[in-house]
């Protein structure tokens, strides 16, 4: 449930910037049933105009930003921080194992396996403490990937969109060499 409240406040906050920018900058104009509703529309323009810009150019950012990124652990309540106990030196730990695990995705991209690696481990951290990430993890494997790939799903889209932006690239750099070399013959 808690996944769903980046959208559940972004989208408001976007529609609601968006309507604001639009009256606003004057694109659109509602249509009032009385000449009084219109005079008084008018007035709160002139009177709160640069106001409503700037909240509106901030609101629809703020839901543009909170679509893109969403961060269901951003609206926990008393989320913090904390370690919940963790060891000084376990994030380092947890780090290489992780990279050990990811295997030849750690191998070829290095710095995305890194950042996916130092990704899940805050999530790993911040919603469990060492005791109960130590009893899920003597757990079967099966049990491990439910308990746990729920709680960093955003790290792994995340690798899976940047590891698939790098194929593309690397996929378009090796036919273009592929070109210039059928072309020099």
């Amino acid at each position: 449930m808690t996944e769903l409240l980046p959208y559940i406040f972004n989208i408001p906050s976007l529609i609601l910037g968006l309507y604001l920018l639009v009256t606003s900058f004057k694109i659109y104009r509602p249509k009032f049933k009385t000449e009084e509703q219109s005079l008084k529309y008018d007035n709160s323009l002139e009177k709160f105009g640069t106001l409503r810009k700037i909240v509106s150019v901030i609101l629809t950012l703020k839901g543009a930003y909170g679509l893109i990124n969403p961060d269901p652990d951003r609206y926990k309540l008393g989320a913090t921080k904390q370690e919940n106990g963790w060891g000084t030196n376990a994030k380092t730990i947890l780090i290489e194992k992780c990279l050990k695990d990811s295997g030849p995705t750690a191998i070829k991209y290095p710095k995305i396996g890194r950042e996916y690696c130092e990704c899940s481990t805050e999530k790993i951290m911040s919603n469990y403490t060492e005791e109960q990430y130590l009893s899920i993890s003597q757990k079967s494997r099966d049990i491990q990937i439910k308990e746990l790939i729920p709680k960093f799903q955003g790290c792994v889209g995340e690798l899976k969109r940047r590891t698939d932006s790098t194929d593309r690239i690397m996929n378009r750099i090796e036919l273009e060499k592929q070109k210039r070399t059928q072309a020099q013959f």
